[in-house]
Order: C-alpha cells, then structure tokens, then sequence
C-alpha cells in the first residue's frame, strides 16, 4: 500500500497547540505596538489570548474536525505527507 490516512483524536493536544500560538500572538502584538515592556505569559491579558483563540481555532476547522480530529495521509511512494481537510 502507498498511501494510507492516520487519524489523530486528541482534543487536549489540539487546545493547548492552539492556546500556546494564541499567546505568543498576542505577546508579539504587543510587542509590536510597545504596550508593554518584558512581559511574561502570564501577563498577558487573557480576554485577547481568548479572542485570538477562538481566531486560530477558526481558522483551523477547515483540518480539525470537532475540535478534536486530524486526518494526514501518507504516500510513501512520493515521501509526502498531507494534513486532509474535513
């Protein structure tokens, strides 16, 4: 067989990836626009690790089903590998 599909269901991995981008995205804006010097992520304001949160999540449902779910098929003929979208 060359091309098979994993699905992957860990709800907790896929939050916490997503959470974890979101709080460095929100550290970086602020950065950017110099809110704040030598903040720590627990610093940050929650409410728009929240927000950017739910952006990424949206943003990512088109490869995460239920929150949860990730299909990647392999080929190994070609030595790819391709996250499928739901």
């Amino acid at each position: 067989m060359s091309v098979f599909t994993i699905i992957v269901k860990n709800p907790d991995s896929i939050e916490y990836s997503l959470r974890r981008a979101a709080a460095k995205e929100v550290a970086n804006e602020i950065e950017e626009n110099k809110r704040s010097d030598n903040i720590e992520d627990s610093d940050l304001p929650e409410n728009l690790i929240d927000d950017k949160y739910e952006e990424l999540k949206e943003a990512s449902s088109k490869w995460v089903e239920y929150n949860e779910y990730v299909r990647i098929e392999i080929d190994t003929e070609k030595g790819t590998a391709i996250v499928l979208e739901v």
